[in-house]
């Protein structure tokens, strides 16, 4: 995850919103015995964040959605 280059989000105590989807086909992640499968195993993990009161939306791939990979060092999970 990118750190430092996004504008402060949920200023002045204001909610943010966090949302995943999953998108498309990764094609370096094959699905077992070559199968279309319809989960979410292989396909592109997108995290949005939106403020709820300026209306701003971030999105970003991420390779992984474990806390531990999204928060930053200094939190505890």
């Amino acid at each position: 995850m990118r750190l430092g280059d996004l504008e402060p989000f949920g200023e002045h105590s204001g909610a943010v919103e966090v949302n995943k989807t999953f998108i498309g086909q990764d094609r370096s992640i094959k699905p077992k015995d070559g199968k279309k499968g319809r989960g979410y195993h292989h396909k592109h993990k997108v995290l949005a964040l939106v403020d709820r009161n300026t209306g701003q939306a971030h999105t970003m791939l991420v390779n992984a959605l474990k806390a531990a990979t999204l928060a930053p060092s200094s939190i505890k999970t």
